[in-house]
């Protein structure tokens, strides 16, 4: 991955596993290091080169990421409405590896004044159809999610974002 302090990247992997929901219990770990390798040996293998990175996803890396890339891609847990965001490093000590649920609402308050959108935003999240939507309302004009009702596993959301 490359510098994240650089202008504008082609493409941005954001990712969150948290460890504990809010209520301290333990949440499912995602296999995030494969879809990474996966998402690198894709890029790599792209005729143009391309400017990426890959960051935990906390709202503070959402907000940048959204400003300044072409593609972004979220890989988390999601929930109807929402994604599951981490809290960053300015969070209490008791909020650290807990779940930041970041809802549609707060995700259109937060974006809708920035200066610019990406391209593309694809959610590889459970769940993640309404939070497409939200993307879609904010001007993104494409957008791929997965349905309201419908879980992903971890093995077909990777099989997925190799083959996009």
């Amino acid at each position: 991955a490359e510098d994240a302090s650089t202008a504008q990247h082609r493409f941005v992997h954001l990712w969150s596993s948290p460890l504990v929901d809010a209520h301290d219990s333990p949440i499912d770990q995602l296999g995030v290091r494969l879809e990474q390798q996966l998402l690198k040996r894709v890029l790599k293998g792209s005729p143009t080169p391309v400017r990426w990175y890959s960051k935990v996803a906390n709202q503070n890396e959402f907000l940048h990421a959204f400003v300044n890339s072409v593609v972004l891609h979220y890989t988390g847990h999601g929930l109807h409405g929402s994604v599951v965001l981490e809290h960053d490093l300015t969070a209490s000590n008791r909020l650290l590896g807990a779940m930041h649920v970041f809802t549609k609402e707060a995700l259109k308050e937060c974006f809708q004044d920035l200066p610019s959108r990406p391209k593309l935003v694809f959610v590889s999240a459970c769940h993640s159809e309404l939070v497409g939507e939200a993307f879609v309302a904010l001007g993104v004009p494409h957008v791929v999610a997965i349905d309201n009702e419908t879980p992903v596993l971890d093995d077909a959301s990777q099989t997925f974002a190799e083959m996009f």
